[in-house]
């Protein structure tokens, strides 16, 4: 029985979180993927709707990860980027106890968090890119003090943007409503990258050898 080449994959995230997703969701690409640590300054990049910041950061990981790899090997890059939304502002990762808090107050004072994804997807191969935003959108039920108190006594919600992990065991039930996917919000939108990785895979087979089509970009809303 012929195996067919297997398609390299490159996982570019710090999150363990994303890792551990990446591992549950995706076993059949595990022996192929290696983890990469884009290292960059996500605080210099800055745009004021969400949509547009995720993906200049998702793409910019990407970018940084391109410069550095060995090309001698085709592969796909993979590179994402979260942010919450809540009340009309940003919020990325809580930068000091203070934030922790005052994020976690208004959650369970009723407002929700909208998870925005940026996911890119990268063919070294043919050099084509797919980026997409996939948002999903969380309501909480009121939770005592102690939960704020345990959350940042903890610290894992430093991580984490907007603040918080739905995972947490102390904190899921207080869960009210997910709109949209649970893994979106946990920061890797599953059913979206199952479908980049299918269609990165597919391109090559659908360019046209006499052309050269550098970059096109798929945007999704």
């Amino acid at each position: 029985k012929k195996k067919k080449k297997m398609v390299k994959l490159v996982l570019g995230t710090t999150s363990k979180w994303r890792r551990k997703l990446f591992h549950q969701h995706f076993p059949e690409y595990i022996e192929q993927t290696i983890l990469e640590a884009p290292d960059i300054d996500e605080k210099a990049i800055r745009h004021e709707k969400a949509e547009e910041l995720v993906k200049l950061i998702a793409n910019a990981k990407a970018d940084a990860l391109i410069n550095r790899l060995d090309h001698t090997e085709p592969s796909l890059i993979i590179c994402m980027d979260q942010v919450v939304i809540c009340e009309g502002n940003i919020r990325e990762k809580p930068s000091n106890k203070e934030e922790a808090i005052q994020f976690l107050n208004s959650y369970r004072n009723g407002s929700y968090a909208e998870c925005v994804n940026g996911i890119v997807v990268h063919n070294t191969k043919t050099n084509q890119r797919i980026t997409v935003v996939d948002s999903a959108r969380v309501h909480w039920n009121y939770f005592p003090d102690e939960v704020i108190e345990s959350l940042v006594t903890e610290g894992e919600i430093f991580s984490s943007a907007g603040g918080f992990m739905v995972e947490h065991e102390t904190f899921s039930k207080y869960i009210k409503t997910i709109n949209g996917s649970i893994e979106s919000i946990q920061g890797l939108p599953v059913t979206s990258l199952r479908q980049l990785i299918h269609q990165s895979k597919q391109i090559e087979n659908l360019i046209n050898p006499h052309h050269d089509h550098q970059h096109q970009h798929q945007h999704q809303h």
